[in-house]
């Protein structure tokens, strides 16, 4: 039994221990599908009403040219035609963009986001939330495309409440356990309940886009270690299948880490709607 504290104690947890992105990043992977090179040899064309367009070129499994400038890139084909394609930019280590092309509706959301300084993610929450900030120093862009120019407008992939109220336990492959609670269009909650963080829990910002039935575009951004996270979520399968990637700053060097993510999930219950 725990004693509780009397009067006039000072209470403080010293266990609680935030870990710096670098320290989790082994084995989160290993649950993540197989790499694809299906991609390789395709030339897209991608454009957005009144905007130029773009060329996202496949020249091997591992190297991506778009629009001229070349990158180290990865693959997974989340269902047929679905690919979610991630690369760091090469001429700056702070950006990286995710890519959902939808091969078969002709449809592509880009998440292009950037890394803070060590200034910026050492400014305190409090002044953040005076200022009308967000809280995670992190900048994310989402941007939608529609491959190829063959004068059909193609619907955008649009932003869903399909998953408030669910409760989705994911297991990655080195043991690491999380849970997340989806609490409206905005914010989630997350919970480590086995795994390097184990204990630690928060509440951040996020955004969830419909890609298809029951295939969710889910990112989300921490704030105390600033993290982006950015995963593709199909749960047409049991158990649900998670492929992403993970970035963030070491917040004592400001050394940047990027890596591959995978886990498998399974819906804990779902919390009805008061409204």
């Amino acid at each position: 039994m725990v004693k509780p504290p009397q009067p006039g104690e000072h209470v403080s947890d010293n266990e609680t221990r935030w870990e710096e992105i670098s320290t989790i990043s082994s084995g989160l992977q290993a649950n993540r599908q197989p790499l694809t090179d299906a991609l390789i040899g395709a030339d897209l064309l991608l454009h957005r009403p009144q905007e130029k367009t773009l060329q996202l070129s496949f020249e091997s499994d591992t190297t991506l040219n778009q629009n001229g400038i070349t990158h180290d890139y990865d693959a997974v084909e989340a269902a047929p035609n679905l690919f979610l394609v991630g690369f760091q930019h090469s001429n700056e280590a702070s950006i990286a963009t995710t890519w959902i092309l939808d091969l078969d509706s002709g449809q592509a959301t880009e998440v292009h986001a950037a890394m803070p300084t060590l200034e910026e993610a050492d400014t305190s929450l409090l002044t953040r939330a005076h200022e009308g900030r967000d809280l995670s120093p992190i900048r994310v862009e989402f941007r939608q495309w529609q491959i190829g120019l063959d004068g059909d407008e193609k619907l955008e992939h649009q932003l869903t409440d399909l998953l408030i109220g669910k409760r989705i336990r994911y297991t990655y492959g080195d043991g690491g356990i999380y849970e997340h609670i989806y609490l409206n269009e905005h914010v989630y909650t997350w919970h480590c309940l086995a795994g390097p963080e184990q204990g630690l829990a928060d509440t951040d910002a996020c955004n969830t886009f419909a890609i298809r039935s029951n295939i969710y575009l889910f990112c989300w951004r921490e704030k105390v270690i600033p993290t982006l996270g950015v995963v593709l979520v199909n749960a047409q399968c049991e158990p649900f299948q998670s492929n992403g990637y993970l970035m963030g700053i070491d917040t004592h060097t400001g050394k940047v880490s990027y890596f591959p993510v995978g886990a498998q999930g399974m819906l804990v219950n779902t919390t009805a709607s008061f409204s």
